[in-house]
């Protein structure tokens, strides 16, 4: 299982455990972006606009440039 969001740690850990449990092991991998922002971020969103433009309301937003610049460095 790949989680995304940080707040899902703990609800995560206990599906896991109940999982394992119960026979049926999982593995849950919690993404990470070292360094990275909050949601909706310069890191969220130069993840998100190769993939799914039309989900990025650019109107509110700096160049795609300007968020990897500020998600990785230059």
């Amino acid at each position: 299982m790949v989680n995304g969001h940080g707040g899902n740690v703990d609800v995560l850990r206990q599906v896991s455990d109940v999982c394992e449990h119960e026979g049926m092991p999982i593995f849950v991998h919690h993404l990470t972006v070292p360094g990275g922002a909050a949601h909706a971020g310069p890191t969220e969103t130069s993840l998100v606009l190769p993939f799914d433009p039309a989900r990025v309301r650019r109107r509110s937003s700096t160049s795609c440039r300007d968020w990897v610049r500020t998600a990785f460095g230059p």
